[in-house]
């Protein structure tokens, strides 16, 4: 009967023991289940408040085309239309920008009224012989009136034309303290612009700066020239 009873007590004892041991492990996987949620939520609410990074300069300062005026201004005194050789050079280097530039039109921007109407139409005859001997085909060539201050005693005459240039917006732009604000990751606003806008004005062909050009076959006899008078000017 004794040993009975002591039987009974170790078996309530362990039951005890048992109970305990289970529910505290059920408290520890909670706590661990709880802090994992826990540091779950505090991540994912700090990537969704963070700003993208920028890549590189090319995302920032993107290099694009634009169209871009060039023109001459041409000044004639009243009563005067014959131009000298300076205008003559002027406008035959205006040309050579216009070929290499463009295939658009060439605008002859004619002033209304005019200090002296014949001297401007004998003028823009003579615009029109010299654009003409420079090759330029006469179907490309458009005249057009603007009003002009009659007032003045000097008569414009401009030749423009239309190109195609490499354009990157304005630098210097600092929209956000670097210093206070420690939570974007990336680079500074005005990055990359004073590369690409100084790799922009040096293309010769702006095209070079979105798609190659198709490849040539090497001149080895041309190679073996250079390598020689590159070797003969050696000390």
């Amino acid at each position: 009967m004794m040993a009975d009873n002591m039987m009974k007590i170790i078996f309530i004892i362990g039951l005890a023991f048992r109970n305990f041991f289970e529910k505290s492990l059920q408290n520890m996987v909670g706590l661990r289940i709880l802090a994992l949620i826990l540091l779950v939520s505090s991540t994912s609410s700090c990537i969704l408040n963070m700003t993208p990074p920028i890549i590189d300069r090319d995302s920032n300062y993107p290099v694009v085309m634009k169209k871009q005026e060039k023109f001459l201004d041409l000044k004639f005194l009243s009563g005067r239309w014959k131009m000298n050789q300076q205008m003559i050079d002027s406008i035959r280097g205006f040309l050579a920008s216009y070929k290499a530039d463009s295939s658009s039109v060439l605008f002859i921007m004619i002033p209304s009224p005019t200090v002296s109407s014949n001297a401007i139409q004998q003028a823009v005859g003579s615009i029109h012989s010299i654009i003409i001997s420079y090759g330029i085909p006469f179907r490309f060539i458009s005249n057009r009136l603007y009003d002009a201050d009659y007032g003045l005693d000097i008569d414009t005459i401009r030749l423009s034309y239309f190109a195609m240039r490499p354009y990157v917006r304005q630098c210097g732009l600092w929209p956000r303290d670097m210093l206070s604000d420690d939570s974007f990751n990336g680079h500074w606003a005005n990055y990359g612009c004073s590369f690409h806008h100084n790799w922009a004005v040096q293309a010769e062909n702006p095209l070079d700066l979105f798609s190659p050009r198709e490849m040539t076959y090497p001149d080895s006899d041309n190679r073996m020239k250079v390598i020689e008078n590159n070797q003969i000017q050696k000390p």
